[in-house]
């Protein structure tokens, strides 16, 4: 979508090209302190890489697949993350009114949808929010459960967390992390100091 709404595929009927590169500070707003903070905001896109190693033990023959599965994750950093970001860069000027906001209608991804002629952009995209967060909650659900699991068994942590149901899930580790969890998310939705108070 970025690549049509770029070479004339939007409402206005022109092409965009790289001049929004030209305006300003573009491409590098704030220098070379903005490009730096730009990268410590989305580190957090590069976390999660050690659910590869938790996996391997749930995976069927993990010298087989895994490198299989490592070698595509460069491939998925530079389409989702570079190639996604690259777009947005070149359809999307970093002067657009209400960009700053917290707004998912002034979502870079949104406003690419918008200047297609999507009308629903920001229920579109507020869909794609809600799936990948499920996603994250239930990776890191999976993930802190066999963590916990894996310290019981080996000593580390109390030996009730290794405790398995009739389908070998450690379900108090479930629980545990469930919990926690819980407590995490009340903390982000009330505040930490009004929850723990």
């Amino acid at each position: 979508m970025g690549i049509v709404v770029n070479a004339g595929g939007n409402q206005s009927g022109s092409y965009i090209g790289g001049k929004y590169w030209n305006i300003g500070d573009a491409p590098f707003v704030g220098g070379i302190g903005g490009f730096a903070s730009f990268f410590i905001t989305a580190a957090f896109a590069y976390g999660g890489t050690e659910s590869i190693a938790i996996t391997a033990g749930e995976t069927k023959d993990p010298t087989k697949n895994l490198p299989r599965v490592v070698k595509n994750v460069f491939w998925r950093i530079l389409l989702f993350y570079i190639l996604s970001v690259l777009l947005l860069g070149l359809d999307v000027p970093y002067t657009y009114p209400g960009l700053y906001s917290e707004d998912t209608a002034t979502s870079p991804f949104t406003i690419v949808f918008q200047k297609a002629g999507a009308v629903a952009a920001g229920s579109f995209i507020n869909a794609v929010i809600l799936t990948s967060v499920l996603s994250a909650g239930n990776h890191a659900l999976f993930a802190g459960t066999r963590l916990l699991y894996t310290l019981a068994v080996e000593g580390y942590a109390p030996p009730f967390f290794s405790k398995l149901n009739r389908n070998k899930v450690p379900w108090i580790a479930v629980l545990a992390t469930s919990s926690i969890s819980l407590l995490c998310f009340g903390g982000s939705f009330i505040g930490a100091g009004e929850l723990w108070s």
